[in-house]
């Protein structure tokens, strides 16, 4: 069984690491889950060999080319390339900052309500350890595309979506995420209409604010990722 300190290096959270929360109070949180959760019989994420080895970062781009076709900066600094990613270059920090800053419904919602909470409620929705990592993870690739709404992802090049839907691949087989299932589709519909009555029609929710709903993301990956799937 691995240590709270090696899972988060899996995961390259190290100390130092930018974030909004620290190292340590990562750790109390893991702790704070521990009480409630089983843990996993075996790590639940391949350790890198030799540890985390640090990417490209965005101090190394040169000013005159800031932006770089098909690549993006993370909040941690890492250059990613968007069609064809290194699965190490994939960390749970850069996922929850990303899922928290991104709003549902291209913004258009009557109170900020980010991906990240909407992955949040269908965690806490779900029935069985292994749904509930699925559907955590379900729109984890929106941290690095956005979250492109349906009507226009419905109309662009099959290219491009193939590429967003392989990137999701990616980013299950980095955390060991079971492909998505029939129930975690029907979850995610049910969010959809509820979506729809208290955020578009009505204002009957007070979303969280990115900070909390990165934090709120975070726990329950963790949580997760240290808890049998079966």
């Amino acid at each position: 069984m691995k240590s709270k300190e090696e899972i988060l290096k899996d995961n390259g959270i190290y100390p130092g690491f930018k974030s909004t929360y620290t190292y340590e109070s990562i750790l109390a949180a893991m702790d704070e889950y521990a009480s409630q959760q089983a843990p996993a019989s075996t790590p639940p994420v391949s350790a890198m060999e030799d540890g985390w080895v640090k990417p490209k970062f965005a101090i190394d781009i040169n000013n005159k080319q800031v932006v770089h076709t098909g690549c993006m900066v993370t909040a941690s600094g890492i250059v990613i390339n968007l069609f064809n990613p290194d699965i190490n270059d994939i960390l749970i920090d850069d996922i929850a900052h990303g899922l928290a800053h991104t709003c549902r419904w291209n913004g258009a919602t009557k109170t900020y309500y980010s991906v990240a909470e909407h992955c949040c409620r269908m965690y806490d929705n779900a029935d069985g350890n292994e749904n509930k990592r699925i559907a955590l993870f379900h729109d984890a690739e929106e941290a690095y595309w956005g979250d492109i709404i349906s009507p226009l992802k419905k109309i662009l090049p099959s290219e491009i979506t193939n590429k967003m839907e392989s990137f999701r691949d990616i980013i299950f087989k980095r955390f060991n995420i079971p492909e998505i299932n029939d129930y975690v589709n029907e979850l995610d519909k049910k969010e959809l209409e509820w979506d729809l009555e208290n955020l578009i029609k009505n204002n009957n929710h007070k979303g969280w604010l990115p900070d909390n709903a990165k934090y709120q993301w975070t726990l329950r990956a963790l949580a997760s990722l240290t808890t049998p799937t079966k």
